[in-house]
């Protein structure tokens, strides 16, 4: 990954502007926000037993959900950068929430930092942005699938393919970067979409509230729902390679009622380390598709939005045949997931 030359005349390693912080080889850093990322990692501020509680009662209902439908569950919790580059980030670190939620309810969840930190093709995040970068995504894709049964000779070949058709982008500058004065660039290889493959949103503004809806009608099956933060949402590209449709809200909940009308095949939730502290609890979960509007955001909806969103959420029914009928005149035959039942699933993991 190439830096531009505005990186490397930052003012000083080690210093903080704002909620920024500057590490080594131009990295930056999130220290600072609503979420006191310093403040944890430092040990100033302690995580308050409740949300312990509140974290493990909603995996659990989640779980226990999902496998009363026969749909496969996975909640991932992405590692705050900090905790992945630990040599480049210019503090030390004394608790690691991650670790800490990790040691406590292990066999709930997947924390993949040592996957992230040992990221063969380089850094798995970018050096200006609070996020992956597409290797790093990979390792979260991966992860997930392996979790969900797919196996090796699947997802690889496809990964290989993701990686070959990948472009660089021109002139990148992350959310870290854009709050800095000199606002440094960086370029490196970004997934493009295939062509065949249908994406709609919403297009709500911020950090929750925002939909997609994906159709690859070249994947032979396979309903992913994906209640997540930004980190997955980044990765839909990646996962609409494997599914044959993927309904995503960026939430910090777990919508019953949208796993219930989607039926799903497969689910993942999944939010990203710094949220650890504040966990919500599910039982106070808006209704899914109202919560921008509970939020009070304007939305921009792609053109086929609405209808597109529709058909997902009427499986088996004449809307949702003549709904792919219409994007998919060749082939007049609904989907098979629309008559999904339990253990249908399977049949994406060979």
């Amino acid at each position: 990954m190439q830096m531009n030359s505005t990186v490397e005349a930052l003012e000083i390693e080690g210093a903080v502007y704002g909620e920024v912080a500057i590490g080594r080889r131009g990295h930056l850093f999130l220290v600072g926000g609503a979420q006191s990322v310093l403040a944890y990692a430092l040990g100033e501020m302690n995580i308050k037993p409740g949300i312990k509680r509140l974290f493990k009662e909603n995996l659990e209902g989640r779980r226990n959900f999902c496998e009363s439908v026969g749909a496969r569950y996975c909640h991932i919790v992405c590692p705050d950068k900090h905790s992945v580059l630990r040599s480049e980030f210019p503090f030390t670190v004394k608790v690691q929430v991650g670790e800490l939620f990790k040691g406590l309810f292990g066999d709930l969840f997947i924390y993949s930092r040592e996957e992230l930190a040992s990221c063969s093709a380089g850094d798995s995040y970018w050096r200006t942005d609070s996020h992956w970068n597409l290797q790093g995504k990979l390792v979260f894709a991966r992860k997930a699938l392996e979790e969900f049964g797919f196996r090796e000779e699947a997802i690889q070949p496809v990964f290989k393919e993701i990686i070959k058709d990948s472009t660089h982008e021109q002139q990148f500058c992350g959310d870290l970067g854009r709050k800095l004065q000199s606002k440094p660039h960086e370029t490196g290889p970004s997934l493009r979409r295939a062509a065949h493959i249908l994406h709609y949103s919403n297009h709500a503004y911020g950090n929750n509230g925002t939909t997609m809806v994906s159709l690859n009608l070249r994947a032979p099956s396979g309903r992913l729902l994906m209640l997540c933060d930004s980190f997955a949402m980044g990765c839909i590209d990646i996962f609409s390679l494997f599914f044959r449709e993927i309904l995503l809200v960026r939430t910090p909940f777990f919508h019953y009622e949208l796993a219930r009308d989607f039926r799903p095949s497969h689910v993942l939730s999944s939010n990203v380390e710094r949220y650890l502290p504040n966990t919500p609890t599910d039982r106070e979960a808006p209704v899914g598709l109202l919560f921008p509007h509970v939020l009070g955001k304007a939305l921009a909806p792609d053109v086929g939005y609405y209808p597109a969103l529709n058909a997902q959420l009427r499986p088996g029914t004449l809307v949702y045949e003549r709904f792919f009928q219409s994007i998919d005149p060749v082939n007049q035959e609904a989907p098979a997931a629309a008559s999904y039942k339990p253990g249908d699933h399977q049949a994406t993991q060979e």
